[in-house]
């Protein structure tokens, strides 16, 4: 991927004052392509690449709605068992654990009781782990104080005086959080669900070991389309015009998300202005307010197929859709060719434009 003529020599290696969330991953890829390791997602790699294979396990900290994104791409694209595999079946990889500074007593007693009693084996590795905090301004909650009492790898991500201790992280942290963050292009919800492909949001992927890239790219190549395609085509458009025409008869469309390894996506997806999720057959088939079915569905398991397993779900949607047609309620699928970095990219970017423009149509 090539940067057009008139960006050229104007590409900066962090984010400008203006950064808007649709510009996000174009600005990150173009950057990268440009100045490397000199670049917020060159910056996001070091760290990652540096460190995964000394840690047992991250911890991603943010409010309740900023995890969300990172939560949703890490069950979509991981082993639903990840944390229970060994260091070997994990490639290396860290465990991963998610915290937010609402927990209460018990889920933050839990937590610090697993973080300090490391992984299944006997070297540093097994014991070590780091924090992440997705956003500034949780950084000094009370369960952030009592997390840093499991002692985190020292050095690495502990905060003294309000600052991370390891100078890639404090540098990250300045370019993104104190001087450019993209908040100033765009409504706080809105960049709250958007964090997952920001720089702070794309180091628990990359810790993970997903292709950030191709993250990147999918949902670079959606808003091209939203960008250069007629309606007919366009998908944002014609996804905004059904939550349009749904908002105008007084009934919401709904997303049916049925896919085990989205069932993270549809909480974020509920972030999401005009988005309700039913997460059942049961669900779907009883609700009588929806003036619109969205199924969003997988053409293929990234497993060997069991006997009967995918024939069963299937003929469940079938008798759905026959049955959304007697009522003559109107459905329409959405189908990922497979889950991947890739197609949660444009997974992503696709729900956020359709959100935004469906907040420009409704208005």
């Amino acid at each position: 991927m090539h940067p057009p003529p008139e960006m050229g020599e104007q590409i900066a290696p962090g984010l400008t004052p203006d950064t808007q969330f649709f510009h996000l991953p174009e600005q990150l890829l173009r950057a990268y392509e440009k100045h490397r390791e000199g670049s917020l997602l060159g910056s996001v790699f070091e760290i990652a690449n540096g460190m995964h294979d000394v840690l047992d396990a991250i911890v991603v900290f943010g409010t309740p709605d900023t995890i969300l994104g990172v939560k949703a791409l890490h069950e979509a694209c991981c082993d639903p068992h990840h944390n229970e595999q060994d260091r070997a079946t994990r490639g290396s990889k860290p465990r991963i654990y998610f915290a937010h500074d609402a927990m209460d007593n018990d889920a933050t007693q839990s937590l610090m009781w697993r973080l300090e009693r490391g992984g299944y084996g006997d070297l540093k590795a097994e014991r070590d782990w780091m924090l992440i905090a997705l956003d500034a301004a949780t950084r000094h909650s009370a369960v952030v104080e009592q997390l840093l009492r499991a002692k985190p790898i020292d050095g690495v991500a502990v905060w003294h005086d309000g600052q991370f201790s390891n100078p890639i992280l404090r540098g990250l942290e300045d370019r993104v959080f104190d001087t450019t963050h993209t908040k100033r292009g765009c409504s706080p919800h809105r960049i709250d669900r958007y964090w997952p492909l920001t720089p702070f949001g794309l180091l628990p992927a990359a810790f993970l070991g997903l292709d950030v890239v191709q993250l990147l790219v999918g949902a670079y190549e959606v808003t091209e389309n939203f960008k250069t395609a007629p309606p007919e085509d366009n998908l944002v458009l014609r996804l905004a015009s059904i939550v349009s025409l749904g908002v105008k008869q007084e009934r919401q469309p709904a997303w049916c998300v049925w896919t085990e390894a989205l069932r993270a996506m549809g909480d974020w997806m509920e972030t999401c202005p005009w988005t309700r999720v039913l997460r059942s057959h049961a669900e779907a088939d009883s609700k009588r307010n929806a003036s619109f079915y969205q199924l969003l569905e997988v053409q293929e398991p990234r497993t060997d197929v069991l006997p009967g397993i995918e024939a069963h779900r299937d003929q469940l949607v079938e008798d759905l859709s026959e049955s959304w047609k007697r009522k003559q309620i109107l459905s329409t699928r959405l189908t990922l060719p497979r889950i991947d970095t890739h197609s949660m990219g444009q997974l992503f970017q696709l729900l956020m434009l359709t959100s935004e423009m469906s907040d420009t149509l409704c208005s």
